[in-house]
């Protein structure tokens, strides 16, 4: 199977160890992920060389270790907090173990009713690391 989506993931998976890449990689990454519809790329393949190429592209560009609160507010609703590293894993990471996240590992941001302009996502991290 072939596609713009499962090729532009093989792009960014092929050349990520290449410095001549080196400062493209991050709008290739950008450019592939906004290539989403609905939350997810159109093709089973698709989504593996995503994860394969995302995984890789994480663990070369953002080693540094999370650390802080992340906060996430949808409208007017109030915000919800995730604190790093107290919710995550040895490694940094929430949710690599194979497991269903727990409470602990959720934002749950109510969903509005009816849409309007000011039923905006924010997030806003205070701390190092990238989360």
């Amino acid at each position: 199977m072939v596609s713009g989506d499962a090729n532009a993931f093989r792009l960014i998976e092929a050349v990520i160890d290449d410095p001549a890449w080196k400062d493209d990689l991050p709008a290739l990454v950008q450019g592939a992920m906004l290539r989403q519809q609905r939350g997810r790329w159109l093709t089973t393949v698709a989504n593996v060389w995503a994860t394969i190429a995302l995984d890789k592209f994480g663990n070369t560009f953002e080693r540094e270790s999370v650390s802080g609160t992340t906060r996430a507010t949808l409208g007017n609703a109030p915000p919800q907090s995730f604190v790093w590293p107290a919710n995550a894993g040895k490694d940094g990471k929430v949710g690599n173990d194979g497991k269903a996240p727990d409470e602990a590992h959720k934002l749950l941001l109510p969903w509005p009713v009816k849409a309007s302009p000011g039923d905006k996502l924010q997030l806003a991290h205070e701390g190092s690391g990238k989360p």
